[in-house]
């Protein structure tokens, strides 16, 4: 009966040891994941703080309003100014490609200007002579995109000088009213 009350006696010192020694190491192990945690849920918190007030902070979407406001007033603004031009969000480089398409040999021009979307038109060049003129205008009447233009000023200058090249200005409807 002894030898049975010893060996239950080991058993459970064993055990009890056994015990210790596992809850000892788990100790170990759990100590550092508490404070992980303890670290995350600092960090959470204060991403839930930051967010509460990225919500609450109207500024940006105010800003983002404001600026909207300001084009939208800015379009209207020139539709006002330019109402023909509003309407013309194509630009100018249908007029331009008319023009580089014109190629009379001894004219080249200086100065284009053109407005509200191309319905007024302002040419200024040079020509070796005066015949090439008539010849340019023929040939950018044939564009698409300048029929029906009808030109008010034409001017052909002589040089003060006595040289060949002549300056010339051509203006359409619109450009000297």
């Amino acid at each position: 009966m002894i030898a049975i009350v010893a060996i239950i006696f080991i058993v459970m010192l064993v055990a009890t040891v056994w015990v210790t020694v596992d809850k000892n190491s788990q100790s170990s192990l759990l100590k550092p994941l508490l404070q992980q945690e303890q670290l995350l849920s600092g960090e959470l918190e204060q991403l839930r703080a930051e967010m509460t007030r990225s919500k609450n902070d109207k500024t940006l979407d105010n800003s983002i309003a404001e600026l909207n406001n300001d084009v939208l007033f800015r379009r209207r603004l020139l539709e006002e100014l330019d109402p023909a031009g509003a309407d013309l969000g194509e630009g100018f480089s249908e007029h331009l490609q008319g023009l580089a398409r014109q190629s009379v040999d001894g004219l080249w021009l200086t100065n284009i200007l053109l407005q509200e979307g191309g319905l007024y038109l302002s040419l200024s060049g040079r020509a070796t002579s005066p015949e090439l003129v008539p010849r340019f205008l023929k040939n950018l009447a044939e564009e698409p995109i300048y029929q029906g233009h009808s030109f008010r000023i034409f001017k052909i200058n002589s040089p003060d000088d006595g040289g060949k090249i002549l300056d010339f200005e051509i203006k359409a409807r619109g450009l000297d009213e």
